[in-house]
């Protein structure tokens, strides 16, 4: 927690953390971050397998064990290329103005538990998200959820019906419920073009 910390965002610059795939790094208890960075210079952690840059996906993402712990970040936290486990509820909690793309997260608790709970105005892209026995990614508001792939959960992808959001091009399948449909929707909402049962 307290690296994450130092991370500082300006007018001209942010902070960029880099982490190598291999062993995966376990979180020594819930992680709370109030470092935020700002719309023009978010705060990014980026995966990489050899040397920065390069392709990470699939199993050559590193890899934050979070267990029963909370990951917490601040406003303007951009994830790239990491995957995320954990039994925690929620695995992770996005702060808003948040982007992850290619990243991963197991949430695999017994219990009712949320994977991701996104910040408002945040966007999922490209990442796939299990929660076993709960909501995979909840959302509370101008949530974007694009190409996504969401299995294996209770609830595949839930998000406010008072707040616009965008579900769209993402696989979600071998879930309870895929995406819950409000009743009406009280704010503009775009759901088209998912695939799954």
């Amino acid at each position: 927690d307290a690296v994450f910390e130092l991370a500082v965002s300006s007018a001209t610059a942010s902070a960029i953390y880099n982490i190598k795939g291999g062993a995966p790094s376990t979180l020594g208890g819930t992680v709370t971050i109030s470092a935020a960075g700002n719309a023009a210079w978010p705060i990014r952690m980026i995966g990489y397998t050899t040397k920065p840059g390069d392709a990470c996906t699939g199993s050559s993402r590193p890899v934050l064990a979070a267990a029963a712990a909370v990951l917490t970040t601040g406003s303007n936290w951009n994830l790239y290329n990491i995957s995320i486990t954990g039994t925690a509820d929620p695995v992770w909690q996005m702060g808003a103005n948040s982007i992850a793309r290619n990243c991963k997260l197991i949430g695999s608790s017994g219990n009712v538990r949320n994977g991701i709970n996104m910040g408002t105005d945040s966007m999922l892209a490209e990442c796939e998200v299990v929660s076993y026995r709960g909501i995979a990614v909840a959302g509370i508001g101008q949530a974007s959820i694009t190409n996504c792939w969401v299995h294996d959960s209770d609830i595949g992808i839930s998000i406010s019906s008072a707040n616009p959001c965008a579900i769209i091009g993402n696989i979600v399948e071998s879930c309870v419920t895929a995406v819950p449909s409000p009743t009406p929707f009280s704010a503009p909402a775009a759901i088209r073009a998912d695939t799954g049962p």
